[in-house]
């Protein structure tokens, strides 16, 4: 019996040992799993906060003024908050009153909350943080990251949600979009047109993956020209987030490319428009026009990378007498026509002037007579030479080729 006795002291001993070892830490179990009880059971009963908003919400249905508007602006108060019981009360409710009444909160939190979002999203410029407006992504691609990228996008997103939808989510839709983005705009008086709607246009056109339809780009370009765009480039703090968006709404223009590089002149966007032109250089040529925008634009703006555009229509110009000739560049007889030899002689002139001026020379030595414009670039004007010293011409192409770099 002593030996049983003296056996159990000694494990109360042991026990008391690591009771006194692990005591804190047992404790600390202990209280954790007393609290895991009160933690579920607040999960799942309804806190105060939306006690009182579900009592609000039953306000809202009283027959005295008084509460329902006492209850109307603690539910607008509450804020965000109050939507999700607000939506399902919503749903539940079948009373046209109480329906009508829970509605204009809902609709008021909500106008509330974007704005707020918006100025949040718009002052937080540079950063990767949507502020939830998930279409977003592609506009930034697009125009940038910056403060007035960022306020360009706001102003489309809640004039158009629809087409920056597409373009964000459903590309190949975009055309659609935009056109009945076009019939919304449409319904303005010219005078009313915001910048916005020029944004608009150009975003669809640049975010779509394919060139869209000739007369829905048309209709785009006059909306963009109708705009305040003009004023807005004069915009130092606007005039990147614009400028980045051109540049690629220059490069997805498929059928209006004369009148939109008559526009990038007119603007001063030969940078934001060279990638247009060095696409129309390398295309068989079809309007002649379209030839000497293109060359002006690279003559102003490209480099050394860029003489071999022009070298390539020195020697292999095809006689095209379907080329378009709605301009006036000398030499067309009283019908406006002009013969295909000299049409031949004008390609090459211009594109012997343009590599000249690319690669640095004095395009004086060629061509005496030539001279830039204002805007900078080739006087189309004075780029040819005296029809009746045919030799100087014939001296200016020999010596680009004994010159030209190799």
């Amino acid at each position: 019996m002593a030996t049983v006795s003296n056996g159990i002291r000694r494990n109360c001993r042991v026990l008391l040992l690591s009771i006194g070892t692990w005591g804190p830490l047992l404790f600390g179990f202990k209280c954790i799993a007393q609290n895991i009880p009160s933690i579920e059971a607040s999960s799942s009963s309804p806190s105060e906060t939306e006690r009182m908003i579900e009592a609000w919400i039953q306000d809202l249905k009283s027959t005295k003024f008084e509460v329902r508007q006492n209850a109307f602006e603690s539910l607008f108060e509450s804020g965000e908050s109050a939507l999700p019981q607000l939506r399902k009360s919503f749903e539940s409710t079948t009373d046209p009153e109480s329906l009508a009444r829970i509605q204009a909160v809902i609709e008021r939190v909500v106008e509330v909350d974007q704005k707020k979002r918006s100025r949040e999203f718009i002052q937080d410029a540079g950063s990767p943080n949507d502020h939830g407006f998930s279409t977003w992504k592609t506009f930034r691609e697009l125009a940038g990251n910056g403060r007035m990228a960022r306020s360009l996008f706001m102003d489309i997103e809640q004039a158009y949600p629809d087409l920056t939808r597409a373009a964000s989510d459903a590309p190949e839709s975009i055309q659609d979009a935009c056109i009945a983005t076009i019939e919304k705009i449409a319904k303005k008086e010219i005078r009313e047109l915001e910048l916005r709607d020029g944004v608009a246009m150009m975003y669809a056109i640049a975010a779509s993956p394919k060139p869209v339809d000739g007369r829905v780009e048309e209709w785009a370009i006059r909306i963009i020209r109708s705009s305040p765009l003009q004023s807005k480039l004069a915009d130092r703090s606007w005039r990147l987030p614009i400028k980045r968006l051109l540049s690629q709404y220059y490069q997805h223009i498929g059928t209006h490319r004369l009148v939109s590089l008559m526009d990038a002149q007119k603007l001063d966007l030969a940078e934001e428009a060279s990638p247009l032109a060095r696409n129309i250089l390398k295309e068989p040529l079809s309007d002649m026009r379209l030839f000497m925008l293109a060359s002006q634009t690279l003559v102003k703006l490209g480099d050394k990378k860029d003489v071999s555009l022009f070298e390539s229509w020195l020697e292999n110009v095809e006689e095209m007498p379907s080329i378009s000739m709605r301009t006036t560049l000398g030499g067309f007889d009283d019908r406006g026509n002009e013969p295909p030899i000299y049409l031949v002689r004008r390609i090459q002139d211009v594109a012997l002037i343009g590599s000249v001026i690319l690669q640095g020379q004095e395009p004086k030595d060629y061509m005496p007579r030539f001279r830039l414009n204002a805007y900078g670039t080739m006087d189309e004007l004075s780029i040819g030479f005296p029809s009746d010293a045919p030799e100087l011409r014939t001296k200016a192409f020999e010596k680009w080729k004994t010159t030209k770099p190799k």
